[in-house]
């Protein structure tokens, strides 16, 4: 899998949700677009991303929604981001009513 694309998994079993990102943290470099996408087999079909801090570096303001079978790709990174540079971010929403908030990161390259 690209380092510029995160699968995104949800998983619930009895009471416990576990939610896993991977990569993390991604690396997203100049001139590729970020991609997010939910796992098919995961047990929510979509998910939001929302920045977690200040600072983003795509000029596509979030959240953003990534659905299994549709993810999200942002494309335009600010120019004011250099490598090393490093974005956090949010994945939430609810799985079987209950709700779930997992805070990964993303270096730009």
């Amino acid at each position: 899998m690209p380092s510029n694309q995160v699968t995104i998994s949800v998983k619930r079993v009895g009471n416990n949700i576990t939610v896993t990102v991977n990569p993390d943290p991604a690396h997203v470099k100049k001139g590729e677009p970020m991609i997010w996408q939910v796992d098919p087999h995961a047990d929510v079909d979509e998910v939001e991303i929302d920045r977690d801090g200040a600072k983003w570096p795509f000029t596509d303001a979030p959240p953003y929604k990534s659905k299994k079978n549709s993810p999200k790709s942002v494309h335009q990174r600010k120019g004011d981001w250099v490598s090393g540079d490093t974005a956090k971010y949010k994945v939430s929403g609810t799985c079987q009513g209950q709700k779930f908030v997992l805070d990964p990161d993303m270096i730009v390259d």
